[in-house]
């Protein structure tokens, strides 16, 4: 999970389901048919693109920030590639940085596994049976062993909770305080 740190693409909805992936990692290693660095700075992935498998080709080369001293992109933790190469590769599938922007985890995580995806919505947080609703639907969905991610609103009143609006959030784990009915959520922001 530390290994994904996103840059300034604006694709947190892309490496939130990254994230949502390390929860088994065998499927991010299924990802790449070059398993290891090479020489030559070539990797293959593959990727459910259009309703069938693809391989994508990206090389080693990443746009690089001289004025801040990181990559304009995902930023590699330590010696670790994998996440830049799928975020390159995600940029490639879409036509570029600028349409990989601002997307759904839906479209990544179907693009990422081929599994079929549910988008549920909440309407009315202030409502308790909709809170459990939502609550119990997040709980299943992670007995489940479902990718999971949230997203929020672009309210800058959320700050005051340390999220940030218009933001991709994965989901790690739920949990409830059963003593004062509170229910909680884990989440991992990418950056």
């Amino acid at each position: 999970i530390r290994d994904i740190i996103q840059g300034n693409l604006g694709d947190c909805y892309f490496l939130s389901a990254l994230s949502a992936l390390t929860r088994y990692q065998y499927l991010i290693i299924e990802k790449f048919r070059t398993k290891a660095f090479n020489e030559e700075g070539y990797y293959e992935m593959i990727f459910f693109i259009d309703g069938e498998w693809q391989v994508v080709f990206v090389d080693d080369y990443f746009p690089f920030d001289p004025s801040q001293n990181k990559f304009i992109g995902a930023n590699p933790h330590n010696n670790e590639l994998w996440a830049i190469l799928l975020e390159k590769a995600w940029v490639k599938i879409n036509g570029g940085s600028i349409n990989s922007m601002g997307g759904c985890f839906s479209e990544a995580i179907l693009s990422l596994t081929g599994f079929p995806t549910e988008i549920i919505r909440h309407k009315n947080l202030t409502d308790q049976k909709d809170i459990f609703n939502l609550y119990r639907n997040i709980e299943l969905g992670y007995k489940e062993g479902s990718f999971m991610a949230c997203s929020s609103k672009p309210d800058e009143k959320l700050e005051q909770f340390g999220l940030i609006p218009s933001h991709a959030y994965s989901i790690i784990y739920p949990q409830k305080w059963s003593e004062r009915k509170t229910y909680l959520i884990k989440l991992r922001n990418p950056w």
